[in-house]
């Protein structure tokens, strides 16, 4: 029964990850009112950016703060713990997989244009991206506690 329970809340983790609470392990803080438009998401920079490495350049590492990502002029999401990177799929941290997914992009060959932002408008719900990535920050996080407790059984 002990093993069954880490199992059972990690099934139920990854399949209701739309039902999960975005919690407090990130906010979404606006500087003003304004929409949620996306263009491409990134990680803010860093105030003070770390030593020099031995080609004297900044290593990009060191520029990046992994705990604020930038959504947009507007809306910084703030307080992301970096534990949560750890929870990758498929070679990516689900984190940037969502930062990847959700941004404007134009197809070479076609010239045909992918713009959430159209998505958005059409359903209603304009905080959805940030709220998927709040969400997919909690999923992370719970993830990783399961498969930990799930380490320390015995088969």
């Amino acid at each position: 029964e002990a093993r069954s329970r880490p199992q059972t809340r990690l099934s139920s983790t990854g399949r209701s990850h739309r039902k999960v609470e975005q919690g407090t392990l990130g906010d979404a803080d606006r500087a003003g009112r304004g929409p949620y438009q996306v263009t491409k998401m990134r990680f803010a920079k860093k105030e003070r950016p770390v030593d020099e490495n031995k080609n004297g350049k900044l290593d990009r590492w060191e520029l990046e703060d992994r705990s604020r990502i930038v959504y947009n002029d507007r809306v910084t999401i703030r307080g992301i713990p970096l534990a949560a990177y750890d929870y990758v799929v498929n070679g990516k941290s689900a984190i940037e997989w969502v930062m990847e997914r959700y941004q404007v992009t134009t197809n070479k060959d076609s010239g045909i244009v992918n713009d959430p932002n159209k998505w958005l408008a059409e359903s209603g719900d304009e905080r959805y991206i940030v709220d998927l990535i709040l969400k997919v920050v909690t999923v992370s996080m719970e993830t990783q506690k399961t498969v930990a407790k799930l380490l320390r059984l015995k088969f």
